[in-house]
């Protein structure tokens, strides 16, 4: 068994996901809860002068709630000890955002250092920790949300590899797969990953990304579409294709 918790190093993964299959855009389009272009205009955004660093980007429910807690979807940024940009992003997303999101951090010269993100319900809660130093614009004004429901219709292929990986059954998450895997960290690696696993209608529910001496350790609890547990079929073909990526 592969272990999730060890701290990843400081080289930071690019993650390029703009080759997320052209399905996922009719997935998104009837699971999809973020706002819209013309809500998130008129939305609440924080940038300068907030105590702590933090930007906020929200919608507009924050004021139509009018309570003291976080509105149902958005993000919120602050700067480390470090340097690092901390992003938390909370809300309903579509199974594919986190490919949107990896593609779209990528595209601005943003890499994300560890990270993990967890679905529970119908809500995701994530936390990345990211490095801006090579970003070419002003993260505090990056619309991280927007970032995750982009759709892009550009194709790149991938060629990744691993070194192991370890793919079991679980009934204490309704039967979801886990997947735990190591390879050579690269350019696009785990939003190929999930390329691969979404064309086999897998999606994570809960993931854990690190990267070890310049080795991809990730961990994933997967499901079908809708949180339906995967069939034996999805998971022999998901093995298979697994088998398929073992470096020679």
């Amino acid at each position: 068994m592969l272990s999730d918790t060890a701290k990843r190093g400081q080289t930071g993964r690019f993650l390029d996901a703009s080759y997320w299959p052209l399905f996922c855009k009719h997935i998104s389009r009837r699971y999809f809860f973020c706002p819209s272009p013309s809500a998130r205009r008129n939305g609440s955004r924080q940038e300068a002068g907030v105590p702590g660093g933090i930007s906020m980007i929200a919608t507009t429910e924050i004021d139509e709630r009018h309570t003291t807690g976080r509105a149902p979807n958005g993000c919120e940024t602050r700067r480390t000890p470090s340097g690092t940009l901390e992003l938390k992003m909370w809300g309903r997303f579509p199974p594919g955002w986190a490919g949107a999101l990896a593609g779209g951090l990528s595209h601005k010269g943003i890499s994300i250092l560890r990270g993990s993100a967890k679905k529970v319900s119908t809500s995701w809660e994530a936390v990345f920790e990211t490095d801006t130093s090579r970003c070419f614009s002003d993260p505090g004004r990056i619309d991280f949300c927007a970032l995750a429901r982009e759709e892009r219709e550009t194709t790149l292929v991938t060629d990744i590899s691993l070194t192991e990986f370890s793919l079991s059954k679980t009934e204490a998450h309704g039967g979801a797969l886990i997947l735990e895997i190591r390879a050579a960290d690269q350019l696009g690696f785990l939003a190929s990953l999930l390329n691969h696993l979404a064309f086999l209608f897998l999606f994570p529910e809960e993931m854990h990304i690190e990267t070890v001496h310049g080795k991809a350790v990730d961990r994933f609890r997967l499901k079908g579409i809708g949180g339906t547990a995967p069939s034996d079929s999805a998971r022999d073909a998901l093995r298979r294709k697994l088998q398929d990526l073992i470096a020679k």
